[in-house]
C-alpha cells in the first residue's frame, strides 16, 4: 500500500479578521457567564467533578474553579480566560496555516456558507459522488 491514497479530503477553513475574532471571544466569553456559566462549574463541582479532572481542565473551567475557591478575582478570570482562548487561537493558527495549498480558505462574510456549498457540491460531483451510496 505503499504511495497509495486511501482518502482524498476535503479541507476547508474559515477565517476573519484577528481583531474581530478577538471581538467575538470576548463578547462570546461575556455571555457565556451572563448564561451562568459560574453556577455551572459550582455545580459539577458540587456533584463530585473533582477540579483536578482533565474535563475540568478546559479553558474557561480551570478559571472559574480558580475564582471559586478564592484563588483568583472574577475579573482575573475572566482575563486568563480571554487569554488563553486568544493563545489557543494563535496555535490553530500556527498549526492551519492559510498558506496550506492542501486547505481551501474562505473569509467569514454573508455569502461564506453559498460559496462552500458550490465548493462541496463541486467536490463531490467531481470525485466522490459515484463512491456514494444510499442504503
Amino acid at each position: 500500500m505503499s504511495g497509495q491514497i486511501l482518502y482524498d479530503p476535503l479541507l476547508l477553513g474559515l477565517t476573519r479578521p484577528r481583531t474581530e475574532l478577538y471581538e467575538r471571544i470576548d463578547a462570546r466569553i461575556m455571555k457565556m457567564l451572563e448564561a451562568g456559566f459560574v453556577d455551572e462549574v459550582r455545580h459539577l463541582i458540587n456533584d463530585g467533578y473533582f477540579p483536578d479532572l482533565p474535563t475540568m481542565s478546559a479553558i474557561g473551567y480551570g478559571e472559574i474553579v480558580a475564582y471559586l475557591q478564592d484563588k483568583i478575582s472574577l475579573d482575573e478570570a475572566i482575563i486568563l480566560m480571554k487569554r488563553r482562548t486568544r493563545q489557543f487561537v494563535r496555535r490553530q493558527a500556527n498549526w492551519f496555516k492559510e498558506v496550506d495549498p492542501e486547505i481551501q480558505w474562505f473569509r467569514v462574510n454573508e455569502n461564506t456558507s453559498h460559496e462552500m456549498g458550490i465548493v462541496i457540491e463541486n467536490w463531490l460531483r467531481a470525485t466522490h459522488w459515484e463512491n456514494l451510496s444510499v442504503t
